[in-house]
């Protein structure tokens, strides 16, 4: 099916969109995330004013509009995000009410906040609020107070260390004597191996959502979700053909609007909210001791590495090249595909077809043989599989759950065993929170039931498909199993197709990532942020 923008794309206003809604900050690899307490409300609503692009000051927030790679300056990047009690203090209780209560579905969670939905997203145990927070990030002498100290996320990228230790200077020197504290602090640089690779060893950030009237990929305007390499397939296309295979995303699920036709069910936006977006702010514990120590005990590390992740590390998918990375592969060859029929542009081999239930005449496409449904990105994004929860339209279904990614590595390179902190640290984008980030983390990764046709006997209740490996089992779930992938050229309709890790104790799969922090926020548009200077919600 070819895939082509619509005649009818929303012209998105971009310079009143924040910059991270919209750009993937490519070359601005060394970041800083800064978060505040409100103290002084009049000292924020002048730090507001003082951030539009508009004012002139010495840093302002970035807008979406088109740069120049090449002539890029200042060189730094600049947003800004709210949590839902930092909003109600720079606007007033009042305004905020009747914001949230003209906008109910975007503000079904966003209100609550991230603490109130750790349990159902599987924030627990470990993972949970009360561990969250942890030093050397927690910058004040007292124990974060959950409910009062996390209002505002200043989030800065740079190209190098330098650039970011002097911007940061000069941002910090713009907040206003007593207006608020820093309570949180996180870095992010990139790792040796490169800007996307994580600390798992995975080339991470490949498959973004393409966004419906975004800025096209081009040289000069490093749009996001448009893989690396894909500009020479744009450029070597035949005319009338579009080498991206991916569905198109109408872009209300990442940029609020007042209207879009046909408005989704209960969307409602009020008009404060237009051109603005939600998110969660994540801090994730990545422990690559124990992912070491368990793809090491599988006879072939790398297989396991890569059915745990549904690509090998290097970023090859594994429905595409299911028996090892195929570095010819390039741009849009690693997002080009499908889980039961190929793609237009789809490489690799036929995708394996078996019989629903023995039924002749009936099949699926592939249902764990070369990608199993516990691996991640088959979780995080099943694409055109019709058996998952949620995806019965398939992958124009599952465009409602996509997530943009804007999450880079922290803490120090993995070498050998140590307690250092590490992991990933930044946003996952969706204008409706409930309907996006907690939508795939509650039932598509940490949740059992995800697919039907898994065949999996690795979890015992349900449907097989237990949860995703890279995170590991939530611990409410102990003893809950191990985690199974299909053997080559296997019937994975066959419980005895499966190869079992950890085989030794099936019962002691490791969680692997472990959350230290979580906000729900609102990044909101130029024009908001201009309103909020002003403490109102209309002009």
């Amino acid at each position: 099916m070819k895939q082509t923008t619509p005649t009818t794309a929303p012209r998105l206003a971009l310079p009143d969109i924040q910059g991270l809604l919209l750009r993937g900050y490519k070359h601005f690899d060394f970041i800083r995330h800064l978060i505040f307490r409100i103290d002084n409300v009049q000292g924020v609503q002048a730090l507001c004013q003082a951030l539009l692009p508009e004012h002139g000051g010495p840093l302002v927030v970035t807008d979406s509009t088109t740069w120049k790679s090449t002539t890029v300056t200042p060189a730094y990047r600049l947003n800004i995000a709210l949590t839902c009690t930092g909003l109600a203090k720079v606007i007033g209780p009042a305004n905020y009410e009747t914001v949230a209560n003209a906008s109910p579905t975007p503000f079904l969670i966003f209100d609550p906040g991230a603490v109130a939905d750790a349990p159902n997203i599987g924030d627990v145990g470990s993972s949970g609020p009360t561990n969250w927070w942890p030093t050397p990030g927690w910058q004040l002498q007292t124990p974060p107070d959950l409910d009062n100290d996390f209002d505002m996320v200043l989030s800065l990228y740079a190209r190098t260390p330098a650039g970011r230790e002097s911007y940061c200077k000069t941002l910090l020197a713009m907040v206003p004597a007593g207006a608020a504290t820093l309570v949180f602090q996180q870095d992010s640089d990139p790792l040796p191996e490169g800007p996307n690779v994580i600390h798992f060893g995975y080339e991470d950030g490949i498959s973004q959502p393409r966004i419906e009237g975004a800025p096209s990929g081009t040289a000069a305007s490093a749009a996001p979700g448009t893989p690396p390499g894909a500009l020479l397939s744009l450029a070597a296309a035949a005319p009338g053909d579009d080498p991206d295979d991916r569905p198109i995303v109408p872009a209300w699920n990442f940029i609020l609007v007042a209207s879009t036709p046909p408005p989704p069910p209960g969307y409602n936006a009020h008009p404060f909210l237009v051109n603005g977006s939600f998110g969660a702010f994540r801090v994730l514990y990545q422990d690559v001791e124990q992912f070491n120590v368990l793809i090491a005990s599988d006879p072939n590390p790398e297989k396991l590495a890569a059915k745990m992740c549904g690509r090998w590390r290097d970023g090859t998918p594994l429905e595409v090249s299911p028996d090892g990375p195929d570095p010819s592969l390039k741009g849009f060859d690693l997002t080009n595909f499908q889980y039961w029929e190929r793609s237009t542009h789809q490489q690799g081999p036929p995708i394996p077809s078996y019989p629903v239930n023995g039924a002749a005449g009936e099949d699926t496409g592939d249902i764990g043989q070369a990608c199993p449904y516990a691996s991640h990105i088959r979780r995080s994004n099943p694409r055109d599989d019709l058996s998952v929860n949620g995806n019965a339209g398939g992958a124009a279904n599952a465009v409602q759950h996509r997530v943009l990614r804007r999450a880079r590595p922290y803490g120090p390179a993995y070498v050998q065993p140590d307690q250092a902190d590490r992991g990933l640290v930044g946003y996952f984008i969706g204008a409706l929170l409930s309907q996006q980030f907690s939508f795939v983390m509650s039932q598509w990764i940490t949740a059992n039931g995800f697919a039907q046709y898994d065949f999996s006997p690795a979890f015992p209740y349900g449907d097989g498909s237990g949860y995703d490996p890279l995170f590991g089992p939530s611990p409410e779930w102990p003893n809950t199993g191990a985690f199974q992938y299909c053997m080559d050229n296997a019937n994975p309709q066959d419980l005895n197709s499966y190869t079992q890790v950890p085989a030794a104790s099936p019962n002691n799969m490791p969680q692997l990532v472990i959350t230290k922090g979580s906000l729900y926020v609102f990044f909101p548009s130029i024009t908001a942020l201009g309103l909020m200077a002003q403490g109102n919600i209309t002009s």
